[in-house]
């Protein structure tokens, strides 16, 4: 996994970089949606509520969240206005 924290454009912008066991063959969008699951064969526990509630999180502070696949790579971008 990969994190990085950055200023850009007078945003604060966090991003999360890793990888999936197998390519995930479902859209972005799609894995923001409360009970929906990436990878529901790898059998280990979770209900598919982790990123809707970060989406929902981000949201109440103002924030973007940001999802993208390529294949295997799972990339989610936060921003948030810069506090002055």
């Amino acid at each position: 996994m990969y994190l990085t924290l950055e200023e850009r454009d007078g945003q604060a912008v966090i991003s999360f970089k890793n990888t999936s066991r197998a390519p995930l063959d479902i859209p972005a969008e799609e894995l923001l949606e409360r009970f929906v699951r990436g990878d529901a064969a790898r059998g280990g526990e979770g209900n598919g509520l982790g990123l809707s509630i970060a989406r929902s999180l981000t949201e109440l502070q103002k924030g973007t969240l940001e999802l993208t696949v390529d294949g295997d790579l799972f990339k989610v971008v936060l921003r948030f206005s810069e506090l002055s």
